[in-house]
């Protein structure tokens, strides 16, 4: 009997290897491609992925969240391409994702999903990721930031055009001072997901759960959770829960810090970020040793 999941499929195909044997010889270029898909199977167990098979110089993949096969993927690329860690010069690595229902039997997975996601990794060039639009609106906002519109295809079953994005992870192609190289070095996006919230204001502390969500956070003495500094707004942040994760969305004039455990930082300005891991929140001021109003939190 076959079961049913909802999943983001990814089809990882190294190329390359043909050159690669011509410069050093059919054992060590297998051994290489060896260490290539270990390299990479390791990045899939990280990112809470599944390795459902390899088929010679290709991986396919399956992963619950579109955000984390976003940014499992950008790691791949890096892994391939850049620095010291680099496999092989003449090994490349091409990513195309979908997202959509997979089944399941004996072990395989097959269907729709299945199928455009490898149309969409005939599409790639080296070193490229290449997703659809029904991938991207599920993800969240800030990993839509590592994506842009590439292209529109005609897929031979399909009555509509696939809107593909290329996710970016070249350095130069995205602002290294913004959060966005942080959410790919710190594996950012890896696991959003939570079901508890604790926030410490002081010797105060608020244990938020998706069911007691929204709350206000603020200088007002009308708000759920009241932080007195003085760059507070009266109305400054809303914590919500949506689709399991937990978002701080700023509402102020002076903006919102946020420090996570893993060194990335962000500044909201009239936005939202998902808060994951543990950290400190500031309102309206730079996080430092002499602010007196951090508000601590740890994500579970």
């Amino acid at each position: 009997m076959s079961s049913i999941d909802r999943a983001t499929v990814m089809f990882a195909r190294a190329t390359g290897g043909p050159e690669l044997t011509q410069r050093v010889g059919a054992e060590t270029a297998h051994k290489t491609l060896l260490m290539c898909q270990e390299r990479l199977k390791e990045l899939i167990d990280e990112y809470n992925g599944e390795l459902v098979e390899v088929i010679g110089d290709e991986s396919l993949c399956l992963f619950a969240s579109p955000d984390a096969a976003l940014n499992g993927s950008c790691r791949m690329q890096m892994l391939m391409n850049l620095g010291e860690q680099r496999i092989s010069d003449e090994l490349s690595l091409r990513i195309g994702m979908h997202l959509g229902v997979v089944y399941r039997q004996d072990g395989n997975i097959f269907g729709d999903t299945v199928n455009t996601a490898s149309r969409v990794a005939n599409l790639c060039k080296d070193g490229q990721i290449l997703t659809t639009q029904q991938t991207v609106d599920e993800m969240h906002a800030q990993s839509k930031e590592l994506l842009r519109l590439y292209d529109r295809v005609r897929v031979k079953g399909k009555r509509d055009d696939l809107k593909i994005y290329e996710g970016l992870w070249q350095p130069e192609d995205i602002n290294q001072t913004s959060i966005q190289l942080n959410m790919i070095d710190t594996g950012y996006l890896k696991n959003l997901t939570a079901d508890r919230l604790l926030l410490i204001v002081g010797e105060e502390r608020y244990a938020l759960t998706p069911g007691t969500t929204p709350v206000v956070v603020g200088r007002g003495n009308h708000c759920d959770i009241s932080v007195m500094s003085p760059s507070a707004s009266r109305n400054h942040a809303r914590i919500d829960h949506r689709r399991g994760k937990f978002i701080l969305i700023d509402e102020s004039s002076n903006g919102t810090h946020i420090v996570r455990a893993d060194g990335s930082q962000a500044v909201l300005k009239r936005e939202e970020a998902v808060l994951t891991g543990s950290g400190v929140i500031s309102l309206g001021q730079m996080v430092g040793d002499d602010n007196d109003f951090l508000v601590g939190y740890e994500c579970t």
